[in-house]
This record gives structure tokens, C-alpha cells and sequence, in this order.
């Protein structure tokens, strides 16, 4: 089986780069990202630390010096490892909730599931939209692409679907996940997928162009383009763009498409997913 490797940029101490730090990367596996990050940084804020206040020569001043060093580096590593993490069991009651749903109820093999965050877990019409389509709505609220992989057995892999749709990267890039380890997870679905289901076809939607999220909109925008390039260089992969028809002609998200929190869609922006979607559902 291929193993992906992620990629990461870090700025050192006392380093000064004139391209943007996400342009900057070295290879690590998938799983050691974000610790070689928090590695890499306590120890340059050690050394850093040392070299101006620990060189007392009693053991005391030694000792007290230490403790210092050490509050200066829990809080911002503590910092760092918050940034994007979640408990690992947080969805796990839902997950279970939805496994159990459809086991009740029954499903077919073979047919079409609709998986990711809130944005697919709100679509309430979405049977009811393309009822000849046989979907599965497992989509569970608030999540990231690495929530998906974690249970990706029982919200995906366990229906045998032919279609794969994928929304998730939203909550992520609000998060402050790089591009670049969105795409290497979606790269361990699609591995993880195909191994269980050879023939499944999956289809990533792009992110929505929100208001309350509109100041990120430059990395929305980079994701948007590197998940369209991502999707050309698999031949069972499609990418569904429904960033484009819900912005206004000033350039910006269209209002009448939000409820209050300016986040989730009302029944007129699930109307242009549907229109979005449609064409591969057909």
C-alpha cells in the first residue's frame, strides 16, 4: 500500500523568509506533523531561553531559571496543540447514532453516500431532492477531514457505496489546517476507500464562500483551486464547484443564502447544491 507523506512549513527562530511560510515545507509522515512542529519549536524556545537566563552558576538559580523555561514553553506549545486539534471521541455518540439509524432502517449496496461536516448533515431535503439516487446522509456536524478518516468505516466504508460525495475542509481551514495536509487526508480516504470499495467514484465539493468566515477567504480560495487540481489527477475522483454560484457580482457570498449565524445555509443555498450536484447524480 502507498504511504503519503505530509508536508509542513516552519518558521525557525532567527529565520527570516521572503516567501509565505506554507511555500516553505520538509517531508514527515502523516501522523508526525503537527508534533515535530511542537518538537522543533519548544526546542529553539529552549535554546533561546538558555542561552539569556540560564547560566547561573547555583543550583538554585539553575532550578528556578529551569522552571521558567518551562512555563515559557507549555504555553505556547499548549497554544499550538489547540489550534486545529478536537477530542479524538467527540463524535463518537453521533457516529454511533448514525450507524445505528441506517442499520434500522436498512440500506442497498451500491448506493450513494453524502458525507463531511454540518453543511451535509443540515441538508434535511437531500433524499427528498434526488429520490432515485439511494443516499446515505452521514454527515456529522463541526467535523474535519480527519474526524472522516478516523470513521470513515462506519460512516462510508460499511455501505459499499458506489458514489462517494465529500464536503469537509470548511471547518479545517477555519481551524487553521494547511492546505496542503487537507489534501494528503483526502489522499488517505480515497486509498482506504478503494481498497474496501475498488470501484467507488468520489466527489469532493468545494468549500462555500461564507460571511462569517469571509476574511479566510484567500485560503479558501487556494484550497478550492489545489482540491480541483487534486480531483483532475484521479481519474475516479470529480470536483463539484459551489463556491462560484453563491457569490454576488460585488464578489462576496450572497446574503439571502444564510440563516442568522452566517455559516449554514438556508433552503435557497441548499437550492444551488442541488442544481450543483444534480448533474452527477443523473
Amino acid at each position: 500500500m502507498k504511504h503519503y507523506a505530509h508536508q509542513i512549513g516552519i518558521l525557525r527562530f532567527g529565520q527570516k523568509l521572503n516567501r509565505p511560510i506554507e511555500a516553505t515545507y520538509f517531508p514527515v509522515h502523516k501522523r508526525s506533523i503537527f508534533k515535530i512542529a511542537q518538537i522543533m519549536y519548544v526546542f529553539d524556545l529552549f535554546n533561546l531561553i538558555e542561552k539569556l537566563y540560564c547560566k547561573e552558576k547555583t543550583m538554585r538559580e539553575k532550578y528556578t531559571r529551569a522552571l521558567i523555561c518551562i512555563l515559557f514553553i507549555y504555553i505556547p506549545v499548549a497554544f499550538l496543540s489547540s489550534s486545529y486539534a478536537q477530542d479524538p471521541d467527540k463524535f463518537k455518540k453521533e457516529v454511533e447514532a448514525l450507524s445505528d439509524k441506517y442499520q434500522q432502517e436498512g440500506w442497498e449496496k451500491g448506493g450513494v453516500v453524502f458525507t463531511g461536516s454540518s453543511s451535509i448533515r443540515l441538508w434535511k431535503t437531500l433524499e427528498k431532492d434526488f429520490p432515485k439516487a439511494n443516499i446515505i446522509n452521514t454527515g456529522f456536524g463541526g467535523s474535519q477531514t480527519h474526524n472522516l478518516i478516523q470513521y470513515l468505516d462506519k460512516l462510508v466504508l460499511e455501505f459499499e457505496p458506489k458514489k462517494i460525495f465529500i464536503y469537509e475542509g470548511d471547518n479545517d481551514l477555519n481551524a487553521g489546517k494547511p492546505v496542503r495536509q487537507i489534501l494528503e487526508e483526502f489522499s488517505e480516504i480515497m486509498e482506504k476507500a478503494t481498497d474496501n470499495v475498488p470501484n467507488a467514484q468520489f466527489y469532493f465539493i468545494s468549500a462555500k464562500p461564507s460571511p462569517s468566515r469571509w476574511d479566510k477567504k484567500g485560503q479558501y480560495e487556494l484550497f478550492n483551486e489545489q482540491l480541483k487540481q487534486f480531483a483532475m489527477n484521479h481519474s475516479n475522483a470529480n470536483f463539484i464547484d459551489i463556491w462560484t454560484p453563491m457569490l454576488g457580482k460585488d464578489g462576496k457570498p450572497k446574503p439571502e443564502l444564510f440563516v442568522a449565524d452566517n455559516l449554514h445555509m438556508n433552503e435557497k443555498g441548499y437550492a444551488i447544491w442541488k442544481k450543483a450536484v444534480k448533474a452527477y447524480l443523473d
